[in-house]
């Protein structure tokens, strides 16, 4: 199966190639802000170095997030778009996961803390097994992001963005993977199509975990006379 891979929940924008779970080429640029500019010409760059036709891909892979919240919509579209497009389809793959995963691949640790900035004081965390088990996720202030890490068992690593909120934790040393990669949404979601199928594209919505900054006016009081 040949998959285009998008991940733009961070401030990296990034696309990768896989046939079956191999990565074939992956282009990205560490750049906030400019996902929409830059997703398209990552995708054409991909395609021409693997020499593939966009109607030879077989599945989209989507980061769903958590992240920013406009990157991650951003990276949503583009899968839907393309996949509704070429008619294929599509399986969805959390951030902290594929953040997981790839750092428990490139390490020892029995147990990875995947780290992200959630901004207004907090961070995005998910504890994850090499079993593949989430044996915790959630939204956590800063000032206690330390005392959290803590409580989990010895030998744990962690990955991601935690702006140096870690250093004091009991057991950390600093896992590999610093923010989603491409490659790892394309091999999870090839792994997930196997085993769970695909993602329906109508229903398919992004992890937030926390809700939009801007929020709609409440609406105005009918100050007509009622009769």
């Amino acid at each position: 199966m040949k998959t285009l891979a998008i991940t733009t929940s961070t401030n990296r924008c990034a696309v990768a190639l896989l046939l079956d779970a191999n990565p074939i080429a992956e282009r990205r640029v560490d750049e906030d802000r400019l996902h929409a500019e830059r997703i398209f010409g990552l995708i054409d760059d991909v395609l021409s170095e693997a020499g593939w036709q966009k109607d030879a891909l077989g599945l989209v892979a989507c980061d769903l997030g958590p992240g920013s919240f406009t990157g991650v919509r951003v990276g949503l579209a583009t899968a839907k778009g393309i996949a509704l497009g070429l008619g294929l389809p599509i399986v969805g793959v959390g951030s902290l996961h594929a953040m997981a995963q790839a750092a428990l691949q490139a390490s020892s640790a029995p147990l990875v803390l995947a780290v992200l900035d959630a901004r207004r004081g907090e961070r995005f965390v998910a504890a994850h097994t090499v079993q593949g088990v989430t044996i915790a996720a959630r939204q956590v202030a800063n000032t206690e992001l330390s005392a959290f890490a803590s409580e989990l068992p010895e030998g744990w690593r962690w990955c991601g963005d935690a702006g140096g909120l870690l250093e004091e934790a009991r057991g950390v040393a600093e896992a590999t993977s610093q923010l989603p990669e491409a490659s790892w949404i394309g091999k999870l979601a090839v792994q997930f199509a196997r085993t769970r199928g695909f993602d329906c594209l109508a229903t398919l919505e992004p992890v937030y975990v926390r809700g939009p900054d801007a929020k709609l006016p409440a609406a105005a009081p009918d100050w007509r006379l009622q009769r």
